[in-house]
């Protein structure tokens, strides 16, 4: 008796798996790939320092798109907005949003205006200053007109 439901036939082996192969399908490795991508995605930007002159800009375009935003709240509120600038911790914070924009350790920061940051006042004016993200003999800076309160960025040499 040498059938298919035989002991000696191939299926009756210890170690055969009966009616599939060992290993894995497509999408048990698809599935696993798309979860690496995912967690590998949520975190290099954060143990990835800034690396490149497009990092910087984006970084300084942050940076100036808070202090407008500032500016503007200062001007709709009526009231006085500070955009915080802690140089020792390599933080700028909004005064309205308190949103925090975070440089990293390998960027020079630099910041020539008041020590606790920059004051929009609602009348328009404001205490000024440059604030400047760079790495090796350039960066960005990010200026704001002291009469105006106009932000701009402009490139720099270190």
């Amino acid at each position: 008796m040498t059938g298919p439901t035989s002991p000696t036939s191939d299926r009756a082996r210890p170690g055969h798996r009966r009616g599939r192969r060992a290993g894995f399908t497509l999408i048990e490795l698809s599935l696993t790939l798309a979860i690496l991508g995912l967690v590998a995605a949520l975190a290099l930007p954060k143990v990835m320092p800034v690396r490149t002159a497009t990092d910087l800009r984006v970084r300084a375009y942050q940076v100036a798109a808070t202090m407008r935003a500032d500016r503007n709240a200062a001007d709709r509120t009526d009231r006085p907005v500070v955009t915080a600038v802690d140089v020792g911790a390599r933080l700028v914070r909004s005064g309205t949003t308190g949103a925090v924009i975070a440089l990293p350790d390998d960027v020079v920061f630099r910041f020539d205006g008041r020590p606790a940051g920059v004051v929009f006042s609602p009348d328009g004016r404001s205490s000024g200053g440059l604030m400047v993200i760079g790495r090796g003999k350039s960066g960005y800076g990010v200026r704001v007109d002291p009469i105006t309160s106009a932000v701009t960025m402009v490139e720099v040499k270190l």
